[in-house]
């Protein structure tokens, strides 16, 4: 491998979910894998798959809109990091608010 490539890169994942009826974040999936890249070159990391399930029900006019629900969960976002030995050289937070929702869940890579 060349001076640029990265042998061993560690990538780190987290996914959350938000809970539908009173939007609580939580951790839905975590996983990790090894990855070697070369210069220059992208590399597609899969997550482990998450299942969210939830029910809308919803009242459009009249008396019934009261009785509107919605259970269950949803995707909320992603947090990745890589790690070179043990050195963490990127991160990234999709959407920007999971960086404080980890804060908050006193989660960690």
């Amino acid at each position: 491998m060349s001076g640029g490539d990265l042998k061993g890169l560690m990538v780190k994942d987290i996914v959350f979910g938000k809970d539908k009826s009173g939007q609580t974040v939580k951790a839905a999936v975590q996983g990790e894998q090894t990855v070697d890249m070369k210069s220059l070159q992208a590399v597609t990391v899969e997550t482990k798959p998450v299942e969210f399930k939830s029910r809308d029900r919803t009242f459009r006019n009249g008396e019934f809109t009261s009785l509107n629900t919605r259970e269950g969960e949803q995707y909320y976002g992603i947090a990745v990091a890589a790690y070179l030995g043990t050195k963490q050289i990127a991160t990234s937070f999709e959407p920007s608010g999971v960086e404080k929702q980890m804060a908050k869940l006193g989660l960690s890579f």
